[in-house]
C-alpha cells in the first residue's frame, strides 16, 4: 500500500452502550464524491482480516465510501467473544448508526461473506429499514472448519463446545495450521493472513456461527423471490464450504435480481480477482435498481 492509499484511510473507535470496549471501525475515503455515492459497510468471515491491502485496487473505492469493522474476538477488537448471535447483531448496528450519522443522506449497504454474510442477512431480517439493501456471497449452510483435525481433537472440541452452552465458560483450543488451498488459491490473500494474528480457536464463536448459519439460510431461501427484502447473494462456483445440493437449491428458487453465480472463483474472494470484477458489476447493478 503505497502513502496516497495510507492517506484515505480513516480509522476510529465507536463507542457502544452494549459493549465495554469501543469498536474499532475504519473507511476509505472515495476519490470522487457524487449524489450517487453510497455506503458500503464490509463484514469479514470467521477469523478474516479487514486489511486494505487486499482491496484497495478495485473501483469500489473510487465512488463509494467502504467501512469496516473488526468484530468481539478479531483483529483489535477488546470486547470478548460471545456465543450468543444477538450479540453480534447488536455490534453490526452500532457501526451502522455511527456511519448514518458519519455519512448523512447516503444510502447504506451491506456487504459480507462467509459468516458475515450469515450476521447480514439476520441483521436485514431485524433492521431492513435501517440499511438500503445487503450483497452476499458464499454463505456455507453449516460452519465447516478450514482446521485439519484428528478424530481426538474432534471430540475433544465437541465436548469443549457443550461446556460453554451450559456454563457461557470460553474454553479455548490451541491454533491450528489453517488449510488456506480450501479456501483460496489466491497468493497475495494467503500472506496477508499469515501476517494477520489468527482468531484464538474460541467455542464461543463457533457456536456463534453455528447459530447465524442456519436461520441465515432459510432467511435466504424463503425470500430468494421475496421483494419485501432487497438483497443479492453470490456464489462462486469453486467454494469448497458450499455443497452442490444447497447451490442447486438456491439455482431452483431465485431470480436473477436475487442470485448470481461467477463459475470460478473459491471461498474467499480478493478484490484483485477477476472474480471480484464480476462482484463489483454486479454491485453497481444492484444498487442502481433501486
Amino acid at each position: 500500500m503505497n502513502k496516497f492509499e495510507q492517506e484515505r484511510i480513516n480509522k476510529y473507535d465507536i463507542l457502544s452502550k452494549k459493549f465495554a470496549q469501543p469498536i474499532p471501525v475504519a473507511y476509505v475515503t472515495p476519490l470522487s464524491i457524487t449524489t450517487d455515492t453510497c455506503v458500503f459497510v464490509y463484514s469479514c468471515g470467521l477469523g478474516g482480516t479487514n486489511s486494505f491491502n487486499l482491496y484497495m485496487n478495485n473501483p469500489i473505492y473510487d465512488n463509494h465510501y467502504f467501512v469496516t469493522y473488526d468484530k468481539m474476538g478479531h483483529g483489535d477488537n477488546k470486547n470478548k467473544p460471545s456465543q450468543y448471535k444477538k450479540k453480534y447483531l447488536y455490534e453490526l448496528d452500532s457501526v451502522v448508526d455511527w456511519a448514518t450519522q458519519q455519512f448523512p443522506n447516503r444510502k447504506i449497504y451491506l456487504l459480507g461473506e462467509s459468516w458475515g454474510c450469515a450476521i447480514n442477512f439476520l441483521y436485514l431480517k431485524k433492521y431492513k429499514n435501517k440499511i438500503a439493501g445487503v450483497i452476499n456471497w458464499n454463505m456455507p449452510t453449516t460452519p465447516h472448519s478450514p482446521f485439519k483435525k484428528t478424530a481426538w481433537q474432534t471430540w475433544q472440541f465437541a465436548w469443549r463446545e457443550l461446556v460453554t452452552i451450559f456454563t457461557n465458560v470460553n474454553l479455548q483450543l490451541p491454533l491450528e495450521q489453517s488449510h488456506y488451498e480450501l479456501l483460496t488459491r489466491n497468493r497475495l490473500l494467503i500472506r496477508a493472513m499469515a501476517m494477520t494474528p489468527q482468531v484464538k480457536n474460541s467455542t464461543k464463536l463457533t457456536l456463534a456461527v453455528w447459530r447465524f448459519m442456519r436461520p441465515s439460510y432459510k432467511f435466504m431461501i424463503r425470500n430468494a423471490r421475496n421483494w419485501k427484502y432487497n438483497f443479492l447473494y453470490v456464489q462462486t462456483g469453486q467454494d469448497a464450504l458450499m455443497t452442490k445440493k444447497h447451490i442447486k437449491k438456491m439455482e431452483m428458487v431465485a431470480d436473477e435480481y436475487h442470485y448470481l453465480k461467477i463459475p470460478t472463483g473459491y471461498h474467499i474472494l480478493t478484490m484483485e480477482l477477476e472474480e471480484s470484477k464480476i462482484l463489483y458489476r454486479a454491485v453497481q447493478d444492484f444498487i442502481n435498481k433501486k
